[in-house]
């Protein structure tokens, strides 16, 4: 197995682009939705950003937070899916910086029991960008000659559910709210899931 399929990855970008849809709708519509969840995504980073910073803490479990780095690296930009799809990920790695920010800065106080973490949550975060990138190549790399385009959704969707657990598990171990709000939950968990349905659905 080769390290990129970089190969395969631009055959399967040429074929969707030569395919003619059946509908007029049929790519416009997803691309729509892409440029829409993207926007809701930003949304939702913001709102978490915004509630660290007011807060002193931060929203988006550690893991999540490496897992997502990586994928919109890989992507995004390693196999980028179209100018606009490169656009909408290079903002959310513009608002990612922030919510690092929050989490290596308030993360000490949340894990003020756990002082090896506590004192070395940019070290742990480092290492598992690192971790998260190396596997979410492997993944492309193994997935893309076979299903092409879309292991981008399908893997995304596997984040989505990393997130779901991972937040309910963050709320549930710290025992307060700090760092989540209704507002997120509405953004991130019923809009924008909304429209990546609708946007995966156009994904060849």
């Amino acid at each position: 197995m080769k390290f990129l399929a970089l190969e395969e990855w631009a055959a399967a970008s040429a074929a969707y682009d030569a395919d003619l849809p059946p509908y007029w709708h049929a790519k416009i519509v997803p691309d729509a939705f892409t440029a829409l969840s993207g926007v809701l995504w930003s949304a939702s980073y913001i709102l978490m950003a915004n509630s660290g910073f007011k807060d002193k803490s931060y929203a988006m479990p550690i893991y999540s937070l490496c897992l997502n780095i990586a994928w919109e690296t890989v992507f995004g930009f390693v196999y980028g899916p179209g100018l606009l799809n490169q656009i909408v990920f290079a903002q959310w790695m513009v608002v990612d910086a922030f919510l690092v920010y929050t989490t290596v800065k308030y993360g000490r106080h949340q894990w003020r029991q756990q002082p090896m973490i506590a004192n070395n949550l940019g070290l742990i975060m480092a290492v598992g960008i690192f971790l998260a990138l190396s596997l979410h190549l492997a993944a492309a790399a193994t997935f893309v000659p076979v299903i092409g385009r879309r292991v981008v959704p399908f893997t995304a969707w596997i984040l989505q559910v990393f997130i779901s657990i991972g937040s309910l598990a963050q709320l549930i171990s710290r025992g307060h709210t700090q760092g989540h709000t209704l507002g997120i939950w509405f953004v991130f968990r019923l809009l924008k899931v909304l429209a990546q349905i609708i946007q995966s659905l156009g994904q060849d």
